[in-house]
Formats: structure tokens, C-alpha cells, sequence
């Protein structure tokens, strides 16, 4: 969600798709709910489940959707990604590129998540 990473989903989701690796990226606008039906819908044909969170992952986004998920009986591979500790000073890229959120290492971190990367 938000414009700063769902610019970086959308630059990996390039990436991917030049290597044959299709994406889809949903941009949700809320932070504190999930529809259930909505996201059994979404994964029905997903191999996994990657969200980012352009913040600490505790409380995020992605913690949101995977208590979701378990409420749903929904067993879909999960990755949260987001900061885990405190990020440098820089401008956005530089910080992006830092925390591994900027769209090459979201790209990487899918291609591990799937599998496809050694």
C-alpha cells in the first residue's frame, strides 16, 4: 500500500515477468482488515503470498493478512517483508536499497520465496 511501494512491487513484477515469472500485485488501501472471501479469492491460484510493509513488519500490514489467512484456514505460503530493525538516513532509494524493499531485491526475494533463486 501507498505509493513508494507499490511503485517497487510494480518495477520487481517488471523484472519478474522478463524471466517468465508471472505477478500479481493488489495494492490494499487499509491497514487493519482483510475481507476473508476477498482473500481466499486472491490465492485460490497463487503459489505464494508476499506482502510488504514500507515499515516495521511487527504491526504491519503483512501481520494483518496472515492472522486473516489463519482465521480463513488458509495455508498459502507467506512472506512478510518490511524492516526488521532501524533503517539508515538516505534518500528513498538509497534506503530502499539499504532494508531490501527497492524493486531488485523484492524481485530476488520472490524469485527465493518460489524457489528460483540458487
Amino acid at each position: 500500500y501507498g505509493p513508494v511501494m507499490l511503485e517497487q512491487a510494480c518495477r520487481a513484477a517488471e523484472l519478474l515477468a522478463r524471466e517468465g515469472v508471472s505477478l500479481r500485485v493488489a495494492n490494499l488501501p487499509w491497514l487493519n482488515r482483510v475481507d476473508p472471501r476477498w482473500l481466499a479469492d486472491m490465492l485460490a491460484d497463487v503459489r505464494a503470498l508476499i506482502t510488504v510493509d514500507n515499515h516495521y513488519i511487527e504491526g504491519g500490514q503483512g501481520e494483518t493478512i496472515a492472522a486473516a489467512m489463519a482465521d480463513a484456514g488458509l495455508s498459502t505460503p507467506l512472506l512478510r517483508l518490511g524492516l526488521t530493525g532501524t533503517p539508515p538516513c538516505g534518500r528513498n532509494d538509497e534506503v530502499l536499497s539499504a532494508v531490501g524493499l527497492d524493486a531488485g531485491s523484492l524481485a530476488q526475494a520472490v524469485r527465493r520465496a518460489l524457489g528460483l533463486a540458487g
